[in-house]
């Protein structure tokens, strides 16, 4: 990445113009200058420059911008001038239960579509974890909730299932991500297998988890006993993305009307896929 490249990944992601600068040190916003020897990240403020870091290359210095901007939940999570999201479970199950078998599944399915991007990335580092095979289960689901007669369905419950780590498995930090990622795959299954809302709603607890998860390693210095830490957690723009997301695609299922779901599968997973590129 440079910095042009930079520059069309915030538009893409519509982060306020006014949140950073690019080649100038402007005051109350996130800078990347050019310096002796490569680029200074910081904060600039009040003619301080907080929090200052040194890249020998361009694109080193562009991920730490991103990066810092993305965390910024004053920058994210209320880049769209509304409140902060919070996780409303009950108000999920109330919206679902409204919806139909295929809707409820497709909004399944796009929650484990946002968390797929990390599927692909753990199974790097977990044996058993097959993605494609799973991309296969998946993709299958997507096929049934088209319309299409996909048999042995019943089967593909048991194909994610076994995807999830156990108590036995060596736990590396990525291994969370892909619990709830297998996990998500399963729900999905569920759904469409029983038609229950509740399964649905499990399917979108997978994605607020992997978020509280990865804001907690984000923010290692974060007392988790502290009474505002909750609050703290929920301010994070890796949380405040995923509650989007989630937000995103329950209004997408629900005022779907006719046609396929593509348009909410590739949604998702465009959406999850950037969101995913700010976890560590």
């Amino acid at each position: 990445m440079n910095l042009l490249d930079l520059r069309v990944e915030l538009d893409v992601r519509r982060i306020p113009e006014g949140a950073y600068s690019i080649g100038v040190d402007r005051d109350e916003s996130y800078c990347v200058v050019a310096a002796a020897g490569g680029f200074r990240v910081f904060y600039s403020e009040r003619g301080n420059r907080n929090d200052e870091r040194g890249h020998g290359t361009e694109a080193a210095a562009c991920r730490d911008l991103l990066e810092r901007l993305l965390r910024d939940a004053s920058v994210m999570g209320f880049r769209h001038g509304g409140p902060m999201a919070r996780y409303e479970e009950a108000e999920i199950a109330a919206r679902l239960t409204r919806l139909g078998r295929v809707e409820r599944t497709a909004f399944a399915a796009a929650c484990a579509e946002r968390l797929w991007p990390l599927f692909t990335r753990c199974a790097e580092v977990a044996e058993h974890a097959d993605a494609t095979v799973v991309r296969g289960v998946l993709d299958d689901l997507w096929r049934a909730v088209n319309g299409a007669d996909v048999s042995g369905i019943a089967q593909l419950q048991g194909v994610a299932e076994a995807m999830v780590p156990s108590d036995d498995d060596e736990w590396v930090f990525e291994m969370g991500y892909l619990q709830n990622a297998a996990a998500s795959v399963a729900y999905a299954i569920r759904v469409w297998l029983t038609g229950s809302p509740q399964e649905a709603v499990w399917a979108a607890r997978q994605v607020y988890e992997v978020a509280d998860y990865a804001a907690r390693r984000l923010h290692p210095d974060l007392d988790v006993n502290a009474p505002n830490a909750e609050r703290e957690l929920l301010r994070t723009a890796v949380v405040q993305g995923a509650l989007s997301g989630l937000s995103d695609d329950l209004a997408a299922v629900e005022s779907h009307t006719a046609g396929g779901w593509a348009s909410v599968q590739h949604r998702a997973r465009q959406g999850g896929a950037a969101w995913a590129r700010s976890l560590p």
